[in-house]
């Protein structure tokens, strides 16, 4: 109701202008200024009405909502131009002729007329104004309160191990006095031995040292602005990363010196470091712990692989297999959806649309609409969008990665088939990738459970089992799945050993794969040959084209 109120007092008091001109218009002595100040005043007019069918024009050349506004426009200025030339044709009829119309038109009422229609319009846009932006402030308290409840319950500052990680980080060297190395060091070929290693292991056991017993705290929370999350500033996470790599190296090297007990040990801190940065639904903060992960896993391969038979007591019976992370991988999804409709508020209530660095090109410099325009005319429609569709498809609950792949392809969908609007396109990321890494971890830890139960069935029998289903009950309590294919992880003997595997893509969807089936080899015979030998062979091939 509000636009077809504000379609009849635009064209009213724009035609209610041209009129009073007019009837003024006819005083002049001179035929053709009686033409000139009617036609100037509705070709200054006219410019409003262009305003939408431009703005209308570049949305439907995008495929992009709302797609009416450009008819809306359309329509509106198809009404002034007729509107305009009867008034001039009719009102200054016959013009040599003191007998003209718009001679005996009630000029006072005219303006008063035309005063009252300017002043409904003006008020009518006010009102629809402050309408939406009531409704952007109530979405932004009911995302506030959103991301609040998908944090972690509240963490007893003595049990959070955020700052003891942040101390940590500060016992360690800057960034840029960490040797090159140290971002290869988990690389198979890599020496863990060496005198380097030491050095650096021993220069930092401070800060190691403060790390294990974060590891140990219960919880994990750092401080984000929920009211205004996407401007607030993002803990720094790439010291876990050294973190990871640092534990990886102490783990190998006491793999080489027999103390086993103190690789184990090693590893499981990584892990409980994953499972805190896990464990807060940040995506940036989930992605690197899916890195921890993948170090792990390569720390643990290497040390069951230089030392096949651990102690029983080291690998509790049996194993219990990890979990699928979908359900954290959810949350963190839903925290980023809604995290993004929040900034959407935020965006969106800026009062100068080239301010907004993150408009397209042509509203920022064209200024091809107001920004009241905009959110009056196009943002019901956006706002509606990022809710009913982004969000939606975002934190709808799902039971398994092929039912969340659907959810996200909705998306897709929505883009492709032109039913976003402008703003939402701008930055509607697409998070299949995220889910794949996502499935990926799952790979990683499935391997690792059958890896430890696989070195115990090795330690009792003397050989590594003939197949997976071996392993149940005695030394694993199922064989997890491959998220992939929805059948469980596969294994084969190899020389020297045997590999573990997933297939690494889905049979169907060919987006849901990954570069490289994940491996984790058991055996140091195999170990050397699959591992450490393509990587020597490809360095010195790297080596040699260089020269």
């Amino acid at each position: 109701m509000g636009y077809g109120i504000f379609w009849l007092t635009h064209l009213g008091y724009s035609l209610l202008l041209v009129t009073t001109i007019t009837a003024l218009a006819v005083r002049c002595k001179k035929p053709r200024w009686q033409r000139f100040w009617p036609i100037l005043t509705a070709m200054l007019l006219f410019y409003p009405f262009v305003l939408p069918i431009r703005t209308g024009g570049y949305l439907l050349m995008q495929n992009l909502q709302p797609k009416w506004l450009f008819w809306y426009g359309l329509s509106d200025t198809i009404a002034y131009i007729i509107g305009v030339v009867m008034i001039i044709k009719i009102g200054l009829k016959d013009g040599r002729s003191k007998a003209q119309p718009a001679r005996h038109w009630p000029r006072l009422r005219l303006a008063a007329a035309f005063v009252i229609f300017l002043f409904l319009h003006f008020f009518n846009l006010a009102n629809m104004n402050m309408e939406i932006r009531s409704d952007l402030f109530e979405v932004q308290r009911d995302t506030t309160q959103k991301l609040v409840d998908l944090l972690p319950s509240h963490i007893p500052q003595d049990g959070n191990a955020h700052p003891v990680y942040e101390q940590a980080a500060k016992a360690l060297d800057t960034p840029d006095d960490l040797p090159e190395w140290l971002s290869e060091s988990d690389k198979p070929d890599f020496e863990p031995s060496s005198e380097k290693v030491t050095n650096l292991l021993a220069k930092h056991q401070g800060a190691l040292s403060m790390v294990r017993r974060a590891a140990s705290m219960p919880g994990y929370s750092p401080e984000i602005d929920v009211e205004n999350y996407w401007e607030s500033s993002i803990p720094e996470y790439s010291h876990y990363l050294i973190f990871s790599r640092l534990l990886n190296l102490s783990a190998r090297s006491k793999a080489l010196t027999g103390d086993t007990a103190g690789s184990i040990k090693e590893l499981a801190v990584m892990e409980s470091m994953a499972r805190h940065l896990r464990n807060f639904p940040l995506l940036i903060s989930f992605m690197v712990a899916i890195a921890v992960d993948q170090i792990r896993m390569q720390g643990l391969e290497y040390v069951l692989c230089h030392t096949p038979n651990p102690p029983a007591d080291l690998i509790p019976l049996p194993v219990t297999a990890h979990p699928s992370v979908l359900n954290s991988y959810l949350n963190t999804q839903r925290f980023e959806a809604q995290g993004r409709l929040q900034f959407f508020t935020f965006f969106t209530l800026i009062d100068d649309i080239s301010s907004m660095h993150y408009a397209p090109e042509d509203l920022r410099k064209n200024r091809i609409i107001s920004t009241r325009s905009w959110r009056v005319f196009a943002l019901p429609t956006e706002l509606k969008i990022e809710r009913e569709i982004f969000v939606y498809w975002m934190s709808k609950p799902v039971e398994n990665y092929e039912a969340l792949y659907k959810n996200l392809e909705k998306i897709n969908d929505a883009r492709e088939a032109g039913e976003i609007g402008l703003f939402a396109a701008i930055d509607m990321p697409n998070f299949v990738p995220y889910m794949v890494r996502t499935m990926w971890r799952d790979v990683l830890m499935g391997l690792c459970d059958l890896a430890l139960a696989s070195t115990a069935y090795k330690g009792a029998n003397g050989r590594y089992p003939a197949k997976l289903e071996d392993l149940v009950p005695d030394f694993i309590d199922r064989i997890p799945p491959d998220p992939f294919d929805g059948k469980p992880l596969k294994m084969k003997p190899v020389e020297g050993g045997m590999m573990l595997y997933s297939v690494g893509r889905h049979p169907k969807i060919a987006t849901l794969r990954i570069e490289n089936p994940v491996h984790f080899y058991l055996g140091r015979e195999a170990y050397e040959k699959y591992r450490v030998t393509p990587v020597k062979e490809k360095r010195l091939k790297e080596a040699q084209r260089k020269k």
